[in-house]
């Protein structure tokens, strides 16, 4: 077996006011959350007094995607003469940095995308605010729109911080002729059999390796696999990541660590 899966991202959405979901369909899934509630009753008021309530929203896309998301703003704000979206970009690599900068400084977007796994961290210390407020009238339910597994990436202890706006897909590339050799008459379909698979096809002599199985690609990282296992935003009060008390996140490492077994340094250096 090859493991050639993409890496995947969860794309969510957060902030610190609910101004967006309470005013628009077309981007009810920006999860909402922060600690200002004036720009949210501003959003709310703004029909009945004519006032336009102003939103940034903050971004870490780019390219095409980028492209996309300024028309989709821009066709918002015509089609809503009374909020105004004004979209931010920061590049992910420093998305994070600039967030916590801007939330120290009490001045952060009103809504961010977030790339990273870290919306735990940022719920554990009230950074962010849940959602479940505004998921009211039209809205109500609005969780239920999402696959479970996407669904994680927005909550911390059961409550709702974030939607995810996308996801990438993975797949497990597998050769048949290698599996038939050891054995094998079909595909995987649970983690034990994965690793029971796999076990039956990497062939070590020494420190030469003629062939390997599945194996995780480490560039991914832990962070990446936490969907599989319901590991994501296990994070204590004080923002750090409690492995002990997660009992997915501890099905995961007993997973990795199964790997310990395989040379993995000659692995890489291949």
């Amino acid at each position: 077996m090859i493991d050639n899966r993409r890496r995947r991202h969860r794309r969510a959405v957060a902030g610190r006011s609910a101004a967006l979901l309470a005013a628009s369909a077309a981007l009810a899934v920006a999860g909402c959350s922060g600690t200002a509630a004036s720009t949210s009753s501003s959003a709310s008021s703004s029909a009945s007094t004519g006032t336009v309530a102003n939103i940034t929203w903050q971004t870490m896309w780019s390219g095409n995607t980028l492209t996309l998301l300024s028309q989709m703003v821009n066709e918002f704000n015509s089609t809503h003469p009374t909020i105004h979206v004004t979209e931010s970009n920061i590049p992910s690599a420093t998305g994070d940095a600039k967030l916590l900068s801007e939330i120290a400084a009490g001045d952060p977007p009103d809504v961010f995308t977030e790339w990273n796994p870290v919306l735990g961290e940022y719920a554990a210390d009230a950074t962010i605010q849940p959602m479940t407020p505004y998921l009211t009238g039209t809205y109500a339910g609005l969780e239920k729109w999402e696959y479970p597994i996407a669904l994680q990436g927005g909550e911390y202890k059961g409550t709702l911080y974030a939607l995810p706006m996308s996801m990438n897909s993975w797949a497990l590339y597998y050769n048949k002729s290698i599996m038939k050799a050891a054995g094998i008459s079909s595909p995987p379909t649970t983690l034990a059999q994965l690793y029971a698979d796999s076990a039956k096809e990497w062939k070590v002599s020494g420190n030469k390796i003629s062939q390997i199985g599945f194996y995780p690609d480490y560039n991914q990282g832990f962070e990446y696999f936490g969907s599989f296992f319901n590991a994501v935003n296990c994070f204590n009060s004080a923002g750090q990541y409690e492995l002990a008390s997660c009992p997915g996140a501890l099905t995961e490492a007993n997973f990795f660590a199964q790997y310990a077994n395989y040379p993995y340094p000659d692995i890489a250096a291949a």
